[in-house]
């Protein structure tokens, strides 16, 4: 998929040619239109910046660290995962546990140049979002908040087969 010359203004001119290597598939395709709804809306709701999700990618603890984006906010920044149903508990779980060993020894400090930050994780449904919820470690060092995106009011992209 290479965007075309508007998408830029959207996705970012760092972030569009990163775009034209990654596979194209319909859940890639919704996926990258929700997390660009959420994106938008938290930009709407006074987020001052926007990290793309390739410019966050880090190892911590011998797992990959890939969240969808980050808001820079007035307050902490954000963490943002756009979940679309797809994954499994148990991967979800490990994704949290990455983001708590981040939360520990100065890892975030070390790999993103702040000390504390929150996770926002806008999901399909609130059976989903109390899953997720219940997947929370209890140290876990963070603030984590599980919404649906229609509790944050983002319009949901339909699936395709």
């Amino acid at each position: 998929m290479v965007p075309a010359p508007l998408a830029v203004e959207i996705v970012g001119e760092n972030i569009a040619p990163l775009l034209a290597n990654r596979a194209e598939s319909p859940r890639f395709v919704q996926h990258a239109l929700m997390v660009t709804n959420v994106r938008l809306a938290l930009m709407a709701r006074g987020a001052k910046q926007w990290v793309f999700e390739q410019q966050l990618w880090r190892e911590v603890d011998g797992h990959m660290l890939k969240p969808d984006g980050l808001a820079v906010t007035s307050t902490l920044p954000a963490f943002v995962e756009c979940d679309m149903g797809h994954v499994t508990p148990s991967k979800f779980k490990e994704k949290l546990n990455t983001y708590r060993a981040l939360a520990h020894g100065g890892r975030c400090a070390t790999c993103y140049g702040f000390s504390e930050f929150r996770l926002i994780v806008a999901t399909t449904g609130t059976r989903r979002a109390a899953r997720l919820r219940s997947l929370i470690p209890a140290d876990a060092g963070f603030e984590c908040l599980v919404q649906t995106f229609a509790e944050l009011g983002i319009p949901v992209v339909g699936g395709w087969s």
